[in-house]
Formats: C-alpha cells, structure tokens, sequence
C-alpha cells in the first residue's frame, strides 16, 4: 500500500513535469513565430524604405559634387556644361523621389514622415534652381 501511494505521487509528479515542458515549449514556439513575423515585418517594409532612403541622399550629394563645377566656372560659356550634369542629377533625385510618393500611396505609416522629406525637398530645389538662375542675371 505504502508503495502503491509513492508510485502514484511520482507519476504525478512526473506528468506535471511534462505538462510543465509542453507548455514551455508551445509558449516558446508561440514567442519564435511573433519574432518572425516581426523579422519579415522589418525585412520587406523597413529594409527597403532604407535603401532608398539612402539612395535619396547619395542622389541629394551627387548634386552637390556636381555644383562644384558650376561654381568653379571662370567664364559664362563653361556654365552649360556643369548645368547640364547637375539637370541630370537632379532628374535621378527626383526618380527616387518618385519612389517616396508611390510608397506613401500603399503605406499609411510612411504618410506621417513624407510631408517632410517633400517639403525638405522642395525647399533644397527651389533654392538650387535660385542659384542656377543667377547666371542669366
């Protein structure tokens, strides 16, 4: 009798041991999948809006390195070329910037940050098209 109890107690024990382990390990697998969701989450919106975050600057500095030129120009008639290049540069910008607008269209987070990259962006045109303009002044 005495044995039959201590048999019992340790199947109890050791059946509320493994309902212990299968809650842990679901618990766990349930931790794994929200970890990866959120890994996708980051690896298809976020990695992307990086990218071409940075390909928007790295265009914004091409235009400032071809403005070299423009202002290193000694004679009127050298301007045509350097302008020419900086047109370019701004073209490329503004297709990156193209990207912004069709993204803001499909992703309503995006929509709080773009008004100040289009904003940024027009001021900084404006301004380069002020300083392009002086040489007809």
């Amino acid at each position: 009798m005495w044995m039959s109890q201590l048999t019992s107690r340790v199947y109890l024990g050791f059946s509320i041991l493994i309902v212990i382990m299968l809650g842990s390990s679901i618990y766990s697998m349930q931790g794994n999948q929200l970890i990866t969701s959120r890994l996708s989450i980051i690896s298809n919106q976020s990695t992307p809006l990086m990218v071409k975050s940075a390909e928007l600057t790295i265009a914004l500095l091409d235009i400032n390195r071809a403005l070299t030129p423009y202002f290193a120009a000694a004679y009127i008639d050298e301007l045509d070329k350097p302008k020419e290049e900086i047109d370019n540069k701004i073209a490329i910008y503004l297709q990156d910037l193209d990207w912004f607008i069709q993204q803001e269209k499909n992703n309503n987070e995006l929509k709080t940050y773009t008004p100040q990259i289009f904003e940024l962006s027009d001021n900084v045109l404006g301004l380069l098209n002020n300083v392009l303009a002086m040489q007809y002044v």
